[in-house]
């Protein structure tokens, strides 16, 4: 099978593009990671095994410059002049593989990165509820998952059940919290969560605990913002995406007695953000905002819209290598067009 990405790398395409976007700071995300057997498909999307992560780790500081928070910042505000392609890294989330797994990866490596921490999930030690809606696909059977449809007001879904569940959490990443948390109810009287509990998975959908967001903030690790309830700004109400902002910086001001001046939006795609919300995190003294967009952007210019480019579980070194360009967006973009056209000519 033919490999594109070494294709890529042997014609140059990763170097030239890097060369190109130089001035542009790559910023990578990770979510979970886990250890262990490789387990492919029994686990969601956003988990990466600790041993690929180190070395897409290893391979990053071999072709850039990595830098710090601090850093990071001080370019932000004009304090500092970053290096050619300078890389930052970043996690969303607060998985508490983060402590048990990625610290002592990044410690060995000498690489401090920001995490962004939704604090409702860290205070109340509750798993992540995106987490929760995919172990309970994977372990329901065909009269609790139509009990759920009933709930969720759905007749019919896709009898693929990788397709159905994918539908089900984008739609409810768009709920409001106490929508959502009345679904997450409904899935406790289905399915208890004595059944959730039990499943050797489960401990790892469940935040980093307040004692260890600390004990990682005096040894001089940085987080951030992402939100109370990890809620997209865009379902919500001006006033009730401040309220989600404020309060989750207070939280975490408090966990880890540092000041709180970055933030993540939650899914952090085009469109779940929005210029008012901009304008917001700018008016609570926030020094940047990070979305999702896969791409590298110049962070002076658009501080509170900073592209991130997501680490998937699929992906090789070489894959990586080449999404760190920036440009996969672009080739995604072009091949559609040309494929609109093509179509195009076939009808015409």
């Amino acid at each position: 099978m033919i490999d594109k990405y070494k294709i890529a790398a042997a014609a140059g395409i990763p170097s030239l593009a890097n060369f190109l976007y130089r001035r542009r700071p790559l910023v990578v995300t990770y979510h979970g990671l886990y250890d262990g057997p490789f387990q492919n498909n029994d686990l969601p999307k956003t988990f990466i095994h600790v041993k690929n992560f180190t070395e897409q780790l290893r391979e990053i500081k071999r072709r850039y410059t990595i830098i710090d928070p601090e850093q990071f910042k001080e370019a932000i505000q004009g304090r500092r002049s970053l290096s050619p392609n300078s890389a930052l890294i970043t996690f969303d989330d607060g998985y508490e593989s983060f402590f048990r797994l990625a610290v002592p990866v990044l410690e060995r490596l000498g690489i401090k990165p920001i995490v962004f921490i939704t604090t409702r999930f860290a205070e109340n030690a509750i798993p992540f509820w995106y987490d929760w809606v995919w172990l309970f696909f994977q372990t329901a059977d065909q009269n609790q998952i139509a009990a759920f449809l009933k709930v969720f007001q759905l007749a019919s879904c896709p009898k693929n059940r990788d397709i159905m569940v994918s539908r089900i959490l984008e739609r409810m990443k768009h709920m409001t919290p106490s929508e959502r948390d009345g679904i997450l109810t409904e899935i406790g009287r289905i399915r208890f969560p004595e059944v959730f509990a039990a499943d050797p998975r489960a401990f790892m959908f469940y935040s980093m605990q307040p004692e260890q967001i600390r004990t990682l903030s005096k040894n001089g690790f940085c987080f951030g913002g992402h939100t109370h309830t990890h809620t997209i700004l865009t379902a919500l109400g001006y006033e009730a995406a401040r309220e989600e902002i404020k309060i989750n910086r207070k939280k975490l001001e408090a966990i880890t007695d540092r000041p709180c001046d970055m933030f993540a939006y939650p899914n952090g795609d085009f469109g779940d953000y929005a210029s008012e919300h901009e304008k917001l995190l700018k008016e609570e003294g926030f020094v940047c905002a990070f979305t999702l967009t896969q791409s590298r952007s110049d962070c002076r210019k658009g501080p509170y819209t900073i592209s991130r480019i997501n680490a998937a579980p699929e992906d090789t070194v070489e894959s990586l290598k080449f999404r760190c360009t920036g440009i996969a967006p672009w080739v995604c973009l072009s091949h559609r067009f040309l494929s609109y056209l093509s179509l195009a000519r076939i009808l015409t």
